[in-house]
């Protein structure tokens, strides 16, 4: 008996899916009422805490990681190749300058033309630090600071540095002439008074007056 009215109820379950395919299908009033009711549903919230979505969330944050890490990697060779080449380049350039300082006033321009490339250098690399330091997450106040002190300095001319050369020059060739003629000075008025202390012990020796 029951196994008849059981037999009875899927006929009627499966007559009735199959009825309700066909009204999706052809019932746009019934295609919307199901779409709403699936919608409704919580699938979503059941869906969220299965191993198969935990897997797939975990598998997109690492491909994220991945990326992240390949760009910052790509972004530190890039800087320290060129912190690499910068330092090389500043080296043989001081090697070269370094022939020129000798020569008067060309000196000066050499000596100019040097400190300026090495300020770009040097303000150059503390940008290059700085945009690391940021793409690392790390705060990069201090070395901002930095930063701009660097890039803000003014480098003479070379007729400002001659200037400032025969300046020093003359000043110090004027104390060498002070400092001669004070030691001149000094060292006669000992050599008198030792040539007095001379004499008036001879006298007292002599007894001569």
């Amino acid at each position: 008996m029951f196994r008849r009215i059981f037999g009875v109820i899927n006929v009627f379950v499966i007559l009735g899916l199959i009825s309700l395919n066909i009204l999706t299908l052809t019932s746009a009033v019934v295609h919307d009422a199901m779409f709403k009711l699936v919608n409704a549903l919580p699938i979503s919230s059941f869906t969220a805490h299965s191993p198969s979505s935990r897997l797939t969330k975990a598998n997109r944050e690492l491909a994220a990681t991945k990326k992240a890490n390949k760009a910052l990697k790509v972004q530190t060779r890039t800087v320290t190749k060129r912190i690499a080449k910068r330092t090389a380049t500043a080296a043989a350039r001081n090697v070269g300058a370094s022939l020129m300082e000798a020569v008067p006033y060309i000196g000066a321009a050499a000596v100019v033309g040097s400190l300026s490339y090495d300020i770009y250098d040097a303000c150059e690399t503390l940008s290059d630090i700085e945009t690391l330091q940021t793409d690392l997450g790390i705060e990069s106040e201090d070395v901002t600071a930095e930063t701009e002190k660097v890039c803000g300095y003014e480098v003479p001319s070379a007729d400002e540095l001659s200037a400032k050369a025969k300046a020093s020059f003359d000043d110090a060739q004027r104390k060498s002439a002070e400092f001669g003629s004070s030691f001149y000075d000094t060292l006669k008025e000992k050599s008198d008074q030792y040539s007095a202390d001379m004499m008036e012990t001879w006298r007292g020796y002599t007894g001569s007056e």
